[in-house]
């Protein structure tokens, strides 16, 4: 399988978190870059984004680089946070990145390394484009989760995206409440900056604690991985950029009405609350 080499170069991060892929012949170029329009904030709070050690290094296709977009507090009310993740997506044929077994048991097949994945294989084998996302989120540790899809659309029953799974559970049930963070939705096929050429998945996640001054979260997750696919379907597109960009969003804990307000300071939020304050950011960044 021809690899392709990604160089990545590191910078310093306070607002925001992108990630950058620029496809060239025979070399591509992954940075990071600092843009304060990545923060949203609601209200008398304040937000800062770390993506941990990010460092200068070069990585094959199929390999992955340390990435881990994480949001602290550093204003003086206690936060409610979010994380929006746009992952690109383009016409490709991806490729399994190790042999692969396939199917139900009395119907298995093995696919060896560097051939089409099965969405991307017409039925007699020979390659098929496929619009799909071509970055994987990568989380590490405990308390691991991947983004299932339940509801409609419902095109892949697990995801190309790992994180760090927060749990709120009812008090007495036998379980324990875990911090971390709750998948809300996924929106399909969206643009950015007028764009229509370009498409992303964008991922909204909540964090299921109020964030105290000086508090951080746990990171989204750790690492990326640039997907194995069809080497001159995307290489031979001089100067194209491929961005993931991580949008943070914050809004003050206290005061925001209805059954929101009767939320304890040391509460473990489930994901309907998450997604009633998640709509008043939206309503009020307007």
């Amino acid at each position: 399988m021809k690899k392709r080499k990604v160089i990545l170069a590191a910078a310093v991060v306070c607002a925001a978190v992108m990630l950058f892929v620029s496809f060239g012949v025979t070399l591509s170029f992954l940075l990071d870059q600092e843009n304060a329009t990545n923060v949203v904030s609601i209200g008398n709070v304040q937000l800062e984004v770390s993506e941990g050690n990010f460092t200068t290094s070069t990585v094959a296709a199929g390999g992955t680089v340390d990435k881990a977009p994480q949001i602290k507090n550093t204003g003086s009310e206690d936060e409610y946070v979010f994380f929006a993740v746009a992952v690109p997506k383009e016409n490709v044929t991806l490729l399994y990145e190790e042999e692969t077994t396939v199917g139900e048991e009395n119907n298995q097949v093995t696919y060896p390394e560097g051939t089409p994945t099965v969405n991307n294989r017409n039925d007699d084998g020979t390659p098929k484009k496929v619009s799909d996302e071509i970055f994987r989120m990568i989380a590490e540790g405990d308390n691991i989760a991947n983004v299932t899809e339940t509801d409609p659309p419902n095109d892949k029953p697990q995801l190309d995206f790992m994180y760090h799974k927060g749990d709120s559970t009812e008090e007495g049930d036998g379980h324990s409440n875990t911090n971390g963070w709750v998948y809300l939705k996924r929106e399909l096929n969206q643009t950015f900056n007028n764009d229509n050429d370009k498409k992303y998945d964008i991922y909204y996640f909540g964090y299921n604690r109020r964030i105290k001054p000086d508090g951080s979260t746990l990171t989204l997750f750790d690492k990326v991985q640039l997907k194995s696919f069809i080497d001159e379907e995307v290489s031979g597109k001089n100067n194209k950029d491929e961005l993931i960009k991580v949008t943070a969003y914050g809004i003050q804990a206290d005061s925001l009405g209805g059954d929101l307000t009767t939320i304890g300071a040391e509460a473990y939020l489930t994901k309907t609350q998450l997604t009633k304050i998640w709509g008043i950011v939206n309503r009020k960044q307007g």
